[in-house]
């Protein structure tokens, strides 16, 4: 029994340190990145660094799905709309206007048709790109970890204010800065 308690204590130790030793890491590095991109470095003060949540391999491709999904049926609107303004005006020029404005008109539309296809290849390549993030769908691992970082510095008036951040960070404990591209990077084929 006495064995179990020590065992218990030395692995709550460790985990204890190594999350320490890793926030600190992470504090390095917010502390570069103030120094080198805060109007006035001097004046941050830091709060509170407090572990949010991960973001998985799994939820980061559903979330890339979702969102271009959304796009898609913007887009699908979109176009909808645009041929249905396009039919409109077709008719009115037909039923209104001379010959030359006739022909001026359906010039025009055509080419406005045209350009609508560039927005259907868009839908194409997402719902390609979608079918291939599918298997990441039941895929385990870590894309990256988020933080809540609290601090205090001088805004560009130079009144200190108080704020907080989301921050991103990747397995090597470098804050991400565009995290979307990541997120794609990081599910690409290899």
């Amino acid at each position: 029994m006495k064995k179990r308690k020590i065992l218990c204590f030395l692995i709550f130790t460790s985990i204890v340190i190594l999350s320490c030793s890793k926030e600190n890491k992470i504090q390095t590095k917010i502390d570069e990145y103030v120094k080198n991109n805060f109007n006035d470095p001097n004046s941050y003060e830091f709060i509170e660094l407090k572990f949010i949540d991960t973001l998985t391999t799994k939820k980061a491709a559903q979330y890339i799905i979702d969102n271009r999904n959304a796009t898609i049926d913007a887009i699908n609107k979109y176009i909808k709309n645009k041929n249905k303004e396009i039919s409109d005006r077709a008719v009115s020029a037909y039923l209104g206007s001379s010959d030359f404005a006739l022909y001026n008109e359906v010039e025009e539309l055509k080419q406005e048709k045209e350009e609508l296809t560039k927005y259907k290849d868009t839908i194409s390549i997402y719902q390609k790109d979608n079918e291939r993030l599918k298997k990441y769908l039941t895929q385990k691992g870590i894309v990256y970890l988020r933080y809540q970082h609290s601090y205090r510095t001088k805004n560009n008036s130079g009144a200190i204010m108080k704020y907080t951040d989301t921050l991103r960070i990747d397995k090597e404990d470098n804050i991400i800065e565009d995290y979307n591209s990541y997120i794609l990077k990081t599910l690409e084929d290899k």
